[in-house]
């Protein structure tokens, strides 16, 4: 009888350590990153910024994309709006990013990453060219984009 209760009592304890989340990595802050891409012979060179907030598993924050698309002549991007998404829990949890555009409700552009212990944001999904004034999207470009965390203000950058 004695045997069956530790073995019972081992179980339990086993099962209750295995459902312990682990803690949740913050990735508040702000990250920036470049990235270029070709799609129909067009290239885009794309700049992107991030500020989070991380409140438990959930993101708010705010985004600026900066840019040049060439045709011709170059189209300049500007984009400025609002994210939303999601942190998984872990060393390296899966990151979910959606840009949304205030001029144009009801857009959602979703990205699937990671955060890595480097502190490195790695993101990928469409990044949507609007057609100039309007909510028609022009061309969508599938991009990675690694970003980073900006040094602090004042600090010593070294030049290559």
């Amino acid at each position: 009888m004695g045997y069956r209760t530790a073995v019972v009592v081992l179980v339990l304890a086993a099962v209750g350590c295995a459902t312990e989340p682990a803690p949740t990595l913050d990735v508040s802050g702000t990250f920036v990153g470049s990235t270029f891409g070709i799609q129909q012979g067009r290239r885009l060179d794309l700049n992107l910024s991030l500020v989070l907030t991380q409140h438990g598993g959930t993101l708010s924050g705010t985004y600026v994309a900066l840019g040049r698309w060439r045709i011709l002549d170059p189209f300049f991007l500007d984009y400025e709006s609002t994210v939303t998404g999601t942190v998984g829990s872990g060393d390296t949890p899966l990151v979910g990013i959606v840009l949304l555009r205030s001029s144009c409700p009801g857009y959602r552009a979703h990205f699937g990453g990671h955060y890595g212990t480097d502190s490195v944001l790695t993101i990928q999904g469409p990044f949507d060219i609007f057609e100039s004034g309007s909510c028609s999207i022009a061309t969508s470009y599938p991009i990675t984009i690694s970003m980073t965390r900006p040094p602090p203000p004042g600090s010593a950058v070294s030049r290559p």
